[in-house]
Order: structure tokens, then C-alpha cells, then sequence
């Protein structure tokens, strides 16, 4: 169950009781203050407190001693008042989808069930999301809560990550695909456009200035290569940085105009911003640098190039890239994905909870197909996904490719047990290839 901070009232002058009393209920108490004592507790909690808290007042007799469980009390009369509250608090609530994190710690072991491979970004992530987290629930501002950027190879899980941290956080999420955007000085869509957009369709305007901002593909707002300049002579790369700079400014504003004419402004102060990228090519800026300090060798292999240069990515190859260094100053870290490794493909689809090969496990069930995928299987698709260069990504396509003749045959295997080996897909591939030879 999920836990609430519990105000409980008193009398001036009988705090001490009051702690006593929550105690002897096995609650843990957060803090005493003149009139009234707060403590941690779930929806049963809550429940309690008013039940014993009630009679107390109501008798003056000290309920929580004499009773040594639930069934002291009237049992019926307790669980409605519990549903009661449960209902009329969340009506979509369930004790299997509803989790306490209580550090992130936590929040990131959750992550874990379903991003494998990556736990370090994870770890480093989960940080400023519950703070971000806690921020939103008690309606404080987090001063030492830090943006970041997530870099990596495409189909390594960057979006994912940031997907399911927002997710189970329960927080707004704005999601903008920077290669999409302009500068505020240049025609088209602009950032603050799109977050509009968002916000219009959004029903809590206030709960939304809480919000997690993930830009995607953010190394696409520098050309490190090229120069984009408008008519005007403005730096393209520049103008986009400085909208950016602008959210990080305090005391800084969006202001959204709702279709019904209504305006707001919108703080950004308490907004997470996240940014992700796979910034291709930036490895001969790391090359460069490690080559010159001299530092070639360190943890590398026989060959230079099998050495995985995105692991040695540092601010100053960003700043290298074409970032401004009051930009990369503000936003303060840079967390690096592991490469998608065969072994790591493997691990996802073997053992991630919520992964594309349970989906297609699930519609053959829907379908009335009792589907098995053996480990040589697994192991097949865990090579084509590796040499696709398209990262985890391929494994859709892979699966999708493998699993179309089975669909369209599905009255042909219903009923059966249906072992998915590398026999039976060589069969496939040898009837499809007859097809087409047709």
C-alpha cells in the first residue's frame, strides 16, 4: 500500500501522549509540534488512527495498549471504513500496483525489472528523480536536484530509461523531439510551442509545473560540423542554446495561451529536464583527446578498435561537440549507456519484465496458441539485433518477421503446443522462400 503523511491533532500540552499513542500502533512518526504529531503510515493507517483516536477522545481510554491485533475490533465495521477510504481517495487503486519508494535506491531497483544492462545510468538517474518526485508530493522546491543528459548509441534504452522513471513517479511528462524544433528567433515550431501543446490537453495546470521535460535527440541542436545561419545572419545553434539557458533562469516563465482564451504562466524552477542523444561521430572527439593526454591503453583491448570510446565521454568533448559551456554548466551531468551487446539482447528478452517477446507470448494466447521460444532462438535474435546497428530497436522487426506465418496459420497450431526453435524458423524461412520463388 502507499503511504501518507498522517497530521493527527491535539490539545496544547499533549503531544507526548499523543506520540505515545501512535507508537503503541507501530507507526513511525516524522515529527512533534505544538498541537498536533506526524507520522507515516498506509491506508490501514489512516483507518486505525481514526478508529482508536476517536474512542480515545470519545472515552479517554488507551485502546492501542489493550489491543493485540485487527480482530479485537469489529472486523466488518473496520474493512468498510477501509475500502471506504481507498475508494473514495484513488477509485483506480490496487495493492499490486501501488509502491512506496522511500530512496532511490529503490526507485531505481524498480527500473531494473524492466531496463537490464544499464545500472549504472539507472542508479545515477534515480537520484534526481525522487527528489523531483518528492518535490511534486510535498510542493517544495528541491534546490540541489541537477538536470542531466543521457548519451548513447540508438536502440541502447536512453528513452526507455526516462519512460519508465516518469512513469512510476506519476509525474507530468512533456516528451519533444529536439530535431523537430526552431529557435524562438526562427520560423516553424519552437520548444515552448510544443509544451503548450501538452499543457492544452492537460487537465491540472498547477500539478503540470511539476513537470519532467525529456528532449530527445538533444545532440541535434548543435552542428559541430557546419554552420546553419538564417537570413538575418543568427547562429542557429546558438539562438536554439539560448532557449534553452532560458528555463534555468530564476524566476523564468512559460506563458500558454488555452484555447478558450485563457492564460497561464507556467514557472519552470520546478521542472526536471532531461536530455537524451546518441550523438554518432563524437568518438573522434574522444579519440582526439585521449590521444593526446596520452592515455591510450587504459582499460582498452589489444585493439584500439574494438575500445568502446562513448564510455570515455566527458563534458569537454561536449562542449567540443558545439555546446556552450553556460549551457553544459547548468545542466551539470552526462551519464553513458552500455553498448548493446549480443549478451545483453539476450539478458532483455530472456528475463525484462514487459518485454516484446511477452507481447507476442500474449497474443498467442489471445489467439489460443500455447507458444514456447527456445534458448537457441533467443540466442539467434539476440545476434541479428546486434548486427543491425539499430540497437534494441531491431528486435521488433526480428520478432515481428519471425512470427508473421504463425499468425496467419493461427488455426493450424491452435490447440497445440508450439515449440518456436531454430528448426521450425529455418522451415519458415524455406516455405516463405518458396513463395516467392512462385
Amino acid at each position: 500500500m502507499k503511504n501518507f503523511e498522517c497530521i493527527v491533532p491535539c490539545h496544547f500540552g499533549l503531544e507526548a501522549v499523543l506520540k505515545r499513542e501512535i507508537i503503541d500502533l507501530g507507526y513511525e512518526i516524522t515529527s512533534v509540534e505544538d498541537g498536533r504529531v506526524t507520522f507515516l503510515g498506509d491506508a490501514e493507517a489512516v483507518c486505525r488512527a481514526n478508529v482508536f483516536f476517536f474512542l480515545l477522545e470519545e472515552t479517554g481510554e488507551n485502546f492501542a495498549e489493550d489491543m493485540e491485533n485487527e480482530n479485537d475490533f469489529e472486523d466488518e465495521e473496520f474493512n468498510m471504513l477501509l475500502d471506504k477510504f481507498v475508494n473514495e481517495y484513488d477509485p483506480y487503486y490496487t495493492d499490486a500496483d501501488d509502491k512506496c519508494f522511500l530512496s532511490p535506491r529503490a526507485l531505481a531497483e524498480e527500473v531494473k525489472k524492466y531496463v537490464k544492462g544499464q545500472d549504472e545510468v539507472i542508479d545515477s538517474v534515480a537520484v534526481p528523480f525522487f527528489q523531483h518526485m518528492e518535490s511534486m508530493r510535498k510542493k517544495q522546491k528541491c534546490s540541489v536536484k541537477t538536470s542531466f543528459i543521457i548519451a548513447g548509441n540508438t536502440g541502447t534504452g536512453k528513452s526507455e530509461i526516462l519512460r519508465r522513471f516518469a512513469e512510476i513517479c506519476d509525474v507530468p511528462i512533456i516528451r519533444i523531439n529536439v530535431s523537430d524544433c526552431n529557435p524562438t528567433s526562427w520560423k516553424g515550431m519552437h520548444i515552448s510551442d510544443y509544451i503548450g501543446i501538452h499543457i492544452n490537453s492537460y487537465l491540472d495546470v498547477e500539478e503540470f509545473k511539476y513537470a519532467v521535460l525529456i528532449f530527445n535527440e538533444f545532440d541535434k541542436i548543435t552542428h559541430f560540423d557546419t554552420l546553419r545561419v538564417s537570413s538575418s545572419g543568427s547562429d542557429w545553434d546558438l539562438d536554439m542554446q539560448r532557449d534553452f539557458l532560458k528555463f534555468y533562469d530564476k524566476g523564468y516563465e512559460l506563458v500558454i495561451e488555452k484555447p478558450t482564451g485563457e492564460r497561464y504562466q507556467i514557472p519552470t524552477d520546478n521542472m526536471l529536464l532531461c536530455y537524451d542523444g546518441a550523438f554518432s561521430g563524437i568518438e573522434k572527439i574522444i579519440k582526439k583527446r585521449l590521444n593526446l593526454q596520452s592515455k591510450i591503453g587504459f582499460g582498452m583491448s589489444s585493439s584500439q578498435n574494438d575500445f568502446d570510446y562513448m564510455s570515455e565521454l566527458k563534458m569537454e568533448d561536449l562542449e567540443k561537440w558545439g555546446y556552450q559551456p553556460e549551457l553544459l554548466g547548468r545542466i551539470g551531468s552526462c551519464y553513458v549507456m552500455n553498448p548493446m551487446t549480443k549478451e545483453l539482447v539476450y539478458e532483455i528478452i530472456s528475463s525484462a519484465s514487459d518485454n516484446i517477446l511477452d507481447a507476442h507470448i500474449q497474443q498467442c494466447k489471445q489467439l489460443g496458441l500455447d507458444v514456447e521460444f527456445c534458448d537457441d532462438v533467443l540466442w539467434y535474435i539476440a545476434e541479428e539485433t546486434v548486427k543491425s546497428k539499430f540497437g534494441f530497436r531491431s528486435v521488433k522487426t526480428i520478432l515481428s518477421d519471425m512470427m508473421k506465418k504463425i499468425y496467419f496459420d493461427c488455426d493450424k497450431y491452435r490447440g497445440k503446443k508450439l515449440k518456436i526453435n531454430m528448426e521450425f524458423i529455418k522451415s519458415q524461412k524455406a516455405t516463405l522462400q518458396r513463395v516467392k520463388e512462385l
